[in-house]
């Protein structure tokens, strides 16, 4: 059975073999300065069994899981996000059989940040594994700031047809591997906000409250409930699709929310 063509959320899942929650808020002011805030929780189980891996492998002291939420490494970190991007403060977090971090960091001016839709982890991910990143770009209207976001964009594949394949018949084995995918998945939450200082006069972001909008927001727990709307909804994709048809495909599907593939957000 195929895995749901949820690109990077997928990808992040991968990457760390076990259960994630990783949440980014970017907070902007009026003049394009903000805050970073990037909150990334993995279970116990899934950093042991990392940390074995690692231990296999031969890894060096300094490359081990748990650093991943070593203080000089987050700092490091901080280019990868821009470059005038810098480090202010972290606090470890334990919760729920899952440990992590919360790193904050400072920029100047919003559209020279490279956030991407997964957690940007210092240590784990495979080389080139990273998502595309998110687009900003900040003016000023006549009713006050405006911020344009543009979610990326999934590479164009040469084979694309450009029409949906059908759904395909769930094959018997399909039963065991759904449950085994829940329990991997299991407590694994992705989801990127952005938050303006001021009252939102108008926005076409299809998620907001108050003054926050969510960009992205994965909730695997909830999305697993259901096998067979991911059949169908796998069904609805193909290989080079765009942000937008990944938008219509998810439409009213609970567990999953997007807002794009360009979204507008004007305060004051």
């Amino acid at each position: 059975m195929r895995l749901l063509r949820l690109t990077f959320v997928m990808a992040a899942a991968v990457t760390l073999s076990g259960c994630l929650a990783a949440d980014t808020l970017i907070k902007v002011k009026a003049d394009g300065s903000g805050t970073i805030e990037q909150t990334v929780l993995v279970s116990t189980n899934a950093l042991d069994m990392m940390g074995g891996m690692a231990a296999i492998g031969g890894e060096t002291k300094g490359a081990s899981p748990a650093d991943m939420f070593d203080e000089s490494k987050l700092r490091e970190a901080a280019s990868r996000l821009g470059e005038d991007v810098r480090f202010v403060s972290s606090q470890p977090l334990e919760t729920n059989g899952m440990k992590g971090v919360k790193a904050i960091y400072a920029f100047t001016d919003v559209s020279r940040i490279t956030v991407s839709p997964g957690p940007d982890l210092p240590v784990g991910a495979p080389q080139g594994a990273r998502a595309e990143s998110l687009s900003f770009k900040m003016t000023k209207g006549a009713a006050g700031s405006v911020l344009t976001i543009t979610m990326p964009q999934p590479k164009e594949d040469a084979k694309a047809t450009g029409t949906p394949s059908a759904p395909e018949s769930m094959p018997p084995e399909a039963a065991g591997m759904m449950e085994m995918m829940k329990s991997m998945m299991k407590g694994m939450r992705i989801a990127v906000a952005v938050e303006v200082a001021g009252t939102i006069a108008k926005t076409n972001a299809q998620h907001r409250t108050g003054s926050r909008v969510t960009l992205l927001e994965v909730d695997m727990d909830t999305l697993m409930q259901d096998p067979a709307m991911l059949q169908s909804l796998q069904g609805k994709m193909r290989p080079g699709a765009s942000a937008a048809d990944l938008q219509a495909a998810i439409a009213g599907v609970k567990g999953v929310k997007m807002s794009g593939p360009v979204v507008t957000i004007e305060w004051k």
